[in-house]
């Protein structure tokens, strides 16, 4: 189902400037309220975080503090670099159904992934989180987490 949303300029940019890769422990990602476009909402750099980020535990700890801060009566994309099995920088994509959203808003959200998803490009683990914000430790921590999502 084709929703004709498109991601806007600022979203575009910023999503080309990660061309090193994992330069943001987090992007959030928000439709307008128009419903036209896909932008940035906030973002976290891996800089910010300090030297011993790059921890399992200290990427537990970061997952929380993105859960405290996704509305619980919307909608958003979250591309999140996580920390792996083997303390190496992974890449995911999120979306997070929030318990209050409405379904009309669920819609919107589900029918334009692809638009982000594709211009994201590259290994995505994707993942869909609907109402409590928690660490997925079972993929995250898989060895093959496409694998773990296809059982």
């Amino acid at each position: 189902m084709a929703s004709g949303i498109t991601l806007d300029e600022e979203a575009l940019d910023f999503i080309a400037k990660d061309t090193k890769g994992h330069v943001y422990k987090y992007v959030i990602f928000k439709i307008n309220d128009k419903k036209t476009k896909i932008c940035l909402d906030q973002i976290r750099l891996i800089s910010d975080l300090g030297a011993d980020c790059k921890t399992v535990e200290a990427d537990k700890e970061e997952f929380k503090r993105l859960g405290e801060i996704v509305p619980k009566d919307n909608m958003r994309y979250i591309m999140y670099t996580y920390v792996d099995q083997t303390n190496n920088y992974q890449r995911s994509l999120i979306r997070w159904l929030g318990p209050d959203a409405k379904v009309n808003i669920r819609m919107v959200y589900a029918s334009s992934e692809n638009v982000i998803r594709n211009r994201l490009g590259g290994k995505l683990t994707k993942l869909m989180l609907e109402d409590e914000f928690q660490y997925p430790q079972d993929i995250f921590q898989a060895e093959d987490p496409q694998k773990k999502l296809s059982n």
